[in-house]
């Protein structure tokens, strides 16, 4: 299922807690939260914008490997490989709405550019960029490389024969 259909299908749940297999982790949304923490367990839901439903979704999850334990003997109303059904109770839609309007809506930060540039120093110091700013020299004032040759080390006449420079 999309989370499309999901959410879809949701609006019109009164009764039912579906958990959804997603990866590894089994996942409720929307009205199938509110039932699972007032049902099941205390779990903490959090509430996303997703922009391509122009939407804030609400949901909750728990590793299928912790299954038995977050579920325990409950029985299961229907089971898939990637849907669980479970009986909800009732599921007051009045009080749902204010639940999900009471949940902080969590604002993703936004990833920074592979290829953006560090902060300046002054940004990571605790100054301004102006104020740490390290001098830059004219190019005028910058001295010059200048290969300075080494002077021959002192000659004897006599090293200089042995080798055949004149003395």
């Amino acid at each position: 299922m999309t989370l499309q259909e999901i959410i879809a299908a949701e609006s019109r749940n009164t009764d039912k807690i579906y958990l959804h297999l997603e990866g590894i982790f089994w996942k409720a949304y929307e009205r199938s939260a509110f039932a699972f923490i007032h049902r099941i367990s205390r779990y903490k839901a959090s509430k996303r914008f997703v922009k391509y439903l122009d939407a804030k979704v609400v949901s909750l999850g728990f590793p299928d490997a912790s299954r038995s334990k977050v579920l325990g003997d409950r029985p299961l109303l229907s089971e898939s490989d990637d849907m669980l059904v479970l009986d909800g109770g009732s599921i007051d839609a009045e009080k749902y709405g204010h639940w999900k309007d009471a949940l902080p809506l969590i604002v993703p930060k936004p990833a920074s550019p592979a290829n953006s540039a560090p902060p300046a120093y002054g940004a990571v110091y605790g100054g301004t960029a102006r104020q740490m700013a390290i001098p830059v020299p004219d190019v005028e004032s910058v001295p010059r490389h200048v290969t300075v040759v080494a002077p021959a080390p002192h000659q004897t006449p006599e090293s200089g024969a042995a080798q055949g420079l004149p003395p």
